[in-house]
Order: structure tokens, then C-alpha cells, then sequence
């Protein structure tokens, strides 16, 4: 994954399942390398648990979707932004 705001260049975090001892791999631009120290720092507390409650979803989210009409995507998406918003601002706070 490739973000922004966690320093004044965009990072790359890159987890792999049984790699690295499943710890990050992080890398700045111009190649600077970071820690999976430095990565939780930066994420203020945002856990594993937190992240995948408002970034992820899976193939049967996406299956589900085809059944769903336009104003029930806006509700659920609504409804998303504020958890994972909720979420975010408790991070920042702490």
C-alpha cells in the first residue's frame, strides 16, 4: 500500500503473510527503509482490527453489491465513513 501523511514523502507499506516475520516492510521515497517501530508510531494506535474495519472487504462484499440499489450503497458507505472516521479521530487523540 502506498500512502501519504505519515512523513513529508509518500511511504510504501508492504505486509506479507509468513514473510519478514509478518512485520512491515516500509520504505520512503528516495529509499529510505523504516521499521515496523517507526510504522506503528506513525499510525498513532491505528491497529490491525481498525484498519481492516474501514479500508477492507472481501469478495463476498463485492459479490453483494450486484444485489444492492443506489440509495442502500450511499446509506452503507455513509455509514462506513462515519465509523471509520469515529475511529480515526480516537487514534489522533490518543
Amino acid at each position: 500500500m502506498t500512502v501519504s501523511g505519515l512523513s513529508s514523502k509518500v511511504v510504501t507499506i508492504e505486509r506479507v503473510d509468513g514473510k519478514n516475520k509478518n512485520n512491515a516492510q516500509v520504505s520512503v521515497a528516495g529509499g529510505e527503509r523504516k521499521d515496523e517501530d517507526w510504522l506503528q508510531e506513525q499510525l498513532k494506535g491505528i491497529d490491525r482490527a481498525q484498519y481492516e474495519a474501514i479500508f477492507s472487504f472481501d469478495a463476498i462484499d463485492l459479490q453483494q453489491i450486484q444485489h444492492v440499489d443506489n440509495q442502500a450503497i450511499h446509506e452503507v458507505l455513509i455509514a462506513i465513513g462515519m465509523s471509520g472516521s469515529d475511529r480515526i479521530y480516537q487514534a489522533e487523540k490518543n
